[in-house]
């Protein structure tokens, strides 16, 4: 039988045991939220903040629009491609929902796209994974191969069921919007992508802290039931990723290779915290969940087994030179903190050369 969550008494329960739930674990829920938040603030806004900006200044700006004329039709497909790679959480989802609802790309490519540009930031994967919790990059570059190359082969497994040249027959529509992006005031587009940069980062922290917090309360119960630490760790990494990679990491007795291997499908699958951003950014566009869902798993497996291949591979291997001890005695900022760096001075470059290009627009114009 199917329950209703439309119901109204239906949802007046859900509410008592949330709110008992919430008063009965007060304790262990206070850590939660203050643990929640010291991994949002250390650990996922270095890594995505300037990569969400940038990519919002691209979006709002059209500043990728030199492509247009090599790309052709495949250029939104192409754009939705290099923010859900480059970018991170939920960025791909909401570039393709926006490509979408413009016209811009038709619902078949849109689904196409969903089945595998929704993927981990490649600085959150080399820094935050691979050197603050794992203390080894080695590790970091493998984790990334595995994540990204299991994405472009689930990419290769639709191509054959999908059409992505044929371009959507309204996109002439939006000539004439392009065109008044492009002579907007840079303070507009750089307003514009503060404030959905700063949406964005509101929707991870709330979704992070909701699903630990949720966790939390699980953990209460199933603790009575006597589950090892790992089992309990495993869990956890299905709720929320970053917490659950350390739980994995400092909870459990697995060997390197059954961790990582562990810790891989985990970010392949990416938990359910980071599955609800994605369906935030696409619920309206009739996408099932469950779609989702089912090619985040099918990721986290074939990442967990190129993971294992790569291990394999690489067993006699010693990177000793980029553990993480080494490289935070010789270095003031390690090289990923220099790549975040780098992105910063690319916007920068980038606000000077729209506001450059605007300014010349606007002198023509007169």
């Amino acid at each position: 039988m199917i329950i209703n969550l439309q119901k109204p008494y239906i949802k007046f329960i859900l509410f008592v045991i949330l709110l008992f739930s919430l008063f009965i674990f007060q304790e262990s829920n206070f850590e939660t939220v203050i643990q929640s938040t010291d991994i949002f603030l250390s650990s996922i806004l270095p890594s995505i903040f300037p990569f969400i900006l940038f990519t919002n200044m691209l979006l709002i700006s059209n500043g990728l629009v030199f492509l247009k004329p090599i790309l052709k039709e495949n250029y939104y497909i192409f754009f939705c491609i290099i923010t859900g790679f480059l970018c991170g959480y939920p960025m791909g989802a909401k570039t393709t929902s926006a490509m979408l609802n413009e016209k811009k790309i038709s619902y078949k490519q849109a689904k196409f796209l969903l089945s595998f540009v929704n993927n981990c930031n490649p600085i959150f994967i080399l820094s935050t994974v691979g050197l603050s919790i794992l203390g080894n990059v080695k590790y970091g570059l493998i984790l990334c191969i595995s994540h990204y190359l299991s994405a472009i082969i689930i990419s290769l497994i639709y191509l054959s069921h999908t059409i992505i040249h044929k371009s959507n027959k309204k996109s002439n529509n939006f000539k004439i919007n392009e065109t008044k992006i492009l002579h907007n005031s840079i303070f507009e587009v750089l307003d514009a992508s503060i404030k959905s940069t700063l949406s964005t980062l509101g929707n991870i922290f709330s979704c992070v802290t909701i699903f630990n917090l949720l966790f939390s309360c699980i953990k209460q119960i199933i603790i009575h039931f006597k589950l090892s630490n790992t089992a309990i760790s495993l869990i956890s990494s299905i709720f929320e990723v970053t917490q659950g990679i350390k739980n994995i990491v400092t909870n459990t007795n697995y060997t390197d290779s059954i961790s990582l291997c562990l810790i891989s499908f985990a970010l392949g699958f990416s938990g359910f915290a980071i599955i609800f951003q994605i369906y935030s950014c696409i619920y309206k566009d009739k996408i099932n969940v469950f779609y989702i869902i089912y090619n985040k798993l099918k990721q986290g497996i074939l990442s967990s087994i190129i993971t294992y291949i790569c291990l394999k591979l690489c067993k006699n291997t010693k990177i000793n030179l980029f553990s993480y001890e080494y490289l935070t005695q010789n270095f003031k900022l390690n090289i990923f903190s220099q790549y975040s760096y780098f992105i910063f001075c690319v916007c920068i470059i980038y606000i000077l050369i729209f506001a450059f290009n605007s300014t010349k627009n606007r002198i023509q114009k007169k």
